[in-house]
C-alpha cells in the first residue's frame, strides 16, 4: 500500500460477555476503550436513585406541559388542535374520555388565558424582537450573507428570461470552525474516541469518548461460530468504514423573516449521548431563509395573466433557494477540509488530521 497508512493491520478484540467483538483496521490498535469511561448517568437524561443497594432506579424528570399549566389543559389543547376541524362522534368520544378520567379537575379550567397560550404555541424565539438572537453574536463565529435567487420565466410569460431577486440574509457559521470548536471543547472531547496514542492520558476527566477511529462490531454465539456484523452506531456502519478506508488508501497530504434552523451532529459521538438533550450536542450552523410573501408579487410581475405563480413554480423556487444557501455553507474552507483535512492538536498532545464527511442528511423541507 502507498496510502497514508502503508502498514495497516487488522486488530480484533476478544468477545465480551454478550458475544460482541470489535475489528479495527489500523496499526497500532487503540490505546484504550472509550466506552469504559461511560457511566450510566452519562446516557440517561434523568436522576439515578442509588439508595437501593440492589440496583439503581431511574427517576423520571418532572414532565413539562408548557405553555399549558397542567396535564388536563394540555390534553384539551391537544384534542382541539390535533383533531379534525369539523368534530365527529369519534372526536366527541375522545373529549368525553379526557373529562371523565378520575384525575380530571374542572377547577383547572377556570381563569385560563387561552388566547395567550395559543399565541405562544404559534410563535417561536425568532418572533421576539427584544430577545437576543444567537446569530447576532459575531464573537461566536456567525456571519451574514445576502441570498439572491435566480428565477427562470419561460418565453410564454410576460417577462421571459432569468430574473434575480434578493430573498434576505442567511445567518450561518463555518462548518469547519464548528468542527474545530467541537474538537477543542474539553467537555465534548471528553467523549471522543482516540485512534491511538504513544502516551497514556493522565487527566481522567479529559479522557476521550468520541470515536475518532471507526470499527466493525460483530457478534457470534461462540468463538468458533461465524460472526454477524452488528449495526448500531454511525461510527460502526459500513458507510463510515468505507469512507475511512478510502481516506487511508489516498495519497498522503503534503506538509503545510421566518428562519429554518440547521443543526450539525458529530457522527463520532454515541447515539445514546445524542439522545440526551441536556448534553446540548447539537451545533447550530445556519438559519435558512424561506421565500417571503413579497416573492409572489415579484413572480407575478414577470408572469402574464392573473393566475400568478403555480405551485410547481414555487416548489422549484423553494428548492433553488435551499440549494443556494447550502452553496454558501459548503464554502471553500469546507471543501478544502473535505479534500485535505484539518489538523487539530488533541487533548493528548497529538496532532491529528480530521476529514469531515456528511454521512447522513435529513431535512424538513419548507415547502412540505
Amino acid at each position: 500500500p502507498t496510502g497514508r497508512d502503508s502498514q495497516i493491520q487488522i486488530f480484533e478484540s476478544c468477545r465480551n460477555i454478550f458475544g460482541l467483538s470489535r475489528t479495527y483496521f489500523l496499526a497500532p490498535p487503540p490505546s484504550h476503550d472509550p466506552d469504559d469511561h461511560s457511566a450510566l448517568s452519562d446516557l440517561l437524561d434523568g436522576v439515578l436513585d442509588v439508595s437501593e443497594a440492589s440496583s439503581p432506579v431511574l427517576l423520571p424528570k418532572q414532565p413539562s406541559y408548557h405553555p399549558y399549566p397542567n396535564l388536563n389543559l394540555f390534553l384539551l389543547g391537544n384534542w382541539y388542535w390535533n383533531h379534525r376541524a369539523q368534530k365527529s362522534q369519534e372526536d366527541f368520544k375522545a373529549l368525553l374520555k379526557i373529562v371523565s378520567v378520575p384525575g380530571f379537575k374542572p377547577e383547572d379550567l377556570r381563569s385560563i388565558p387561552w388566547n395567550t397560550i395559543n399565541a405562544t404555541l404559534g410563535s417561536n424565539n425568532f418572533d421576539n424582537e427584544n430577545q437576543h438572537r444567537e446569530w447576532e453574536d459575531e464573537d461566536a463565529g456567525w456571519h451574514t450573507t445576502r441570498v439572491t435567487l435566480d428565477v427562470p420565466f419561460h418565453q410564454c410569460m410576460k417577462d421571459p428570461g432569468i430574473h434575480s431577486t434578493v430573498i434576505g440574509d442567511l445567518y450561518h457559521r463555518s462548518i469547519v470552525s464548528v468542527l474545530k470548536e467541537k474538537l477543542a471543547n474539553t467537555v465534548d472531547v471528553a467523549h471522543l474516541h482516540l485512534r491511538h496514542s504513544t502516551s497514556l492520558l493522565t487527566n481522567t476527566r479529559a479522557m476521550p469518548y468520541l470515536h475518532y477511529e471507526p470499527y466493525e462490531l460483530n457478534w457470534s454465539p461462540s468463538p468458533q461460530a461465524e460472526k454477524v456484523q452488528v449495526h448500531g452506531e454511525l461510527f460502526t456502519s459500513p458507510a463510515f468504514l468505507d469512507a475511512q478506508h478510502e481516506l487511508q488508501a489516498s495519497p498522503p497530504e503534503p506538509g503545510s423573516s421566518k428562519l429554518w434552523p440547521a443543526y450539525l451532529y458529530i457522527g463520532n459521538e454515541s447515539k445514546y449521548r445524542h439522545s440526551k438533550p441536556s448534553l446540548h450536542l447539537t451545533n447550530h450552523i445556519a438559519y435558512f431563509q424561506t421565500l417571503p410573501d413579497v416573492f409572489k408579487d415579484f413572480a407575478s410581475e414577470h408572469i402574464a395573466g392573473k393566475g400568478g405563480p403555480t405551485p410547481t413554480f414555487l416548489t422549484h423556487c423553494w428548492r433553488e433557494l435551499f440549494h443556494t444557501q447550502w452553496a454558501i455553507l459548503l464554502d471553500e474552507e469546507f471543501l478544502e477540509a473535505w479534500i485535505h483535512g484539518i489538523v487539530i492538536m488533541c487533548l493528548d498532545a497529538i496532532l491529528r488530521r480530521f476529514y469531515p464527511r456528511i454521512m447522513t442528511y435529513s431535512a424538513d423541507y419548507p415547502e412540505k
